[in-house]
C-alpha cells in the first residue's frame, strides 16, 4: 500500500498494510497478534504526531484511551469504515478523531 502526495511516496509495510480479512485471520490464529497490530498503530501515530509537530500543528493526545480501548476503537473503524483497505486507514481515522493536546507552559 502507498500513500502519495506531491512530493513523495510513502510505502506502508507490516501489519498496517493488512486488510480487515487478513487482520481477522491473523488474530484468529493467535489472539496476542492484535497486540502486535496495536504496537504498529502506536508507532504509526507517533510518526503522525511528529509530522504534525514539523508542520507547527498541535499533537494529538494518543494517550486519551487505554490500550484496550484504542485496539477496540481501531478494530471497529477497520471493520465499519475500511474493511477492504489497509489497517493503516483505520489507525489514521482513529488518530484524526483524537483531541489535540497542548503543552502546558510555566
Amino acid at each position: 500500500m502507498t500513500a502519495e502526495d506531491d512530493t513523495c511516496v510513502a510505502v506502508i509495510t507490516g501489519p498496517g498494510a493488512h486488510s480487515y480479512a487478513e487482520f481477522l485471520a491473523n488474530c484468529e490464529k493467535c489472539a496476542a497478534v492484535e497486540d502486535m497490530y496495536l504496537v504498529w498503530a502506536q508507532g504509526f501515530m507517533a510518526a503522525l504526531n511528529i509530522h504534525r509537530a514539523l508542520q507547527g500543528a498541535p499533537a494529538k493526545n494518543v494517550r486519551v484511551h487505554a490500550d484496550v480501548e484504542q485496539a477496540a476503537r481501531i478494530r471497529e473503524l477497520h471493520e465499519r469504515r475500511h474493511p477492504d483497505g489497509g489497517y493503516f486507514f483505520a489507525v489514521a481515522a482513529y488518530f484524526k478523531s483524537l483531541p489535540d493536546c497542548y503543552a502546558l507552559s510555566h
